[in-house]
């Protein structure tokens, strides 16, 4: 689609125990140029797209410490609660 993929991450529960884990996943992306075609992709998907996210910050949330060079960055999250949130 034109972007760069900074970050694959994944969901999965082998068992239920009662609450958190949502199957699925997700994607950061440095974007480049338009996201009109994430938002295609989000909408024809039930997934959830967030733009102008703070990657770095994100990345500190969850004690990764890592320098993230300033740039454009967008989520894309193709998980079971998207899709359900697209239901409501």
């Amino acid at each position: 689609m034109g972007h760069e993929l900074v970050l694959i991450e994944e969901e999965y529960r082998s068992k239920y125990i009662g609450c958190c884990a949502s199957p699925g996943v997700g994607i950061t992306l440095k974007v480049h140029g338009s996201i009109k075609n994430l938002q295609q992709f989000a909408r024809a998907n039930r997934c959830t797209l967030t733009d102008h996210i703070d990657f770095a910050h994100n990345l500190r949330e969850v004690a990764i410490k890592n320098k993230v060079p300033k740039a454009h960055y967008a989520s894309l999250s193709c998980r079971e609660r998207d899709a359900e949130r697209d239901e409501s």
